[in-house]
């Protein structure tokens, strides 16, 4: 009998997926840590039967293109405290038949852990997000705002306390 597996063969079609990514990790002079990442995504596909469509209308192609650069740095100041900051930026463009959208983000969050009182462990933090988009109108959507800016500062604490060796208590806040 024949053996029934995986088998890869190609699509016979316009299709087109690229991905990529990169990391970087070092440590500084200062005992800080620090990190680096980012990630290429391009997708081109000429349709296809993925789509649940009436006959009428033409599958949808996909052009999506995507991009992001992230970094962090950390550092521990003492044996019970240390500060991390931390930024990303990513842009995507995604065409999906007659829809498109176009959005960039970049977000950017510092925030210090430290044991206080002995048992409660502290983090705060806060962050900042920009975000903007564009989606335009086509004949099957209509878009009232077609382009938008988001501006968003948030500022969070969290604090676990041991009560005992086997029971910790969680309070948490966040104010955007």
């Amino acid at each position: 009998p024949e053996q029934v597996g995986l088998r890869s063969r190609p699509a016979n079609d316009a299709s087109k997926h690229l991905a990529a990514g990169f990391r970087a990790d070092g440590y500084l002079a200062d005992g800080g840590r620090w990190d680096m990442s980012g990630d290429f995504l391009t997708r081109k596909a000429d349709g296809g039967t993925d789509y649940f469509l009436p006959t009428f209308m033409p599958p949808p192609g996909e052009d999506h293109q995507s991009h992001s650069l992230r970094g962090r740095y950390q550092k521990v100041l003492s044996e019970s405290s240390e500060f991390q900051v931390q930024s990303a930026l990513s842009y995507t463009d995604l065409r999906l038949g007659a829809i498109a959208d176009r959005r960039t983000t970049f977000d950017l969050d510092a925030q210090h852990r430290t044991r206080v009182f002995g048992n409660h462990d502290l983090v705060w933090g806060v962050n900042y997000r920009f975000s903007t988009d564009e989606i335009a109108s086509s004949p099957v959507l209509s878009v009232t705002q077609p382009s938008r800016s988001i501006h968003q500062i948030g500022v969070f604490a969290h604090d676990e306390v041991s009560i005992v060796d086997t029971l910790k208590l969680s309070l948490g806040m966040r104010l955007d």
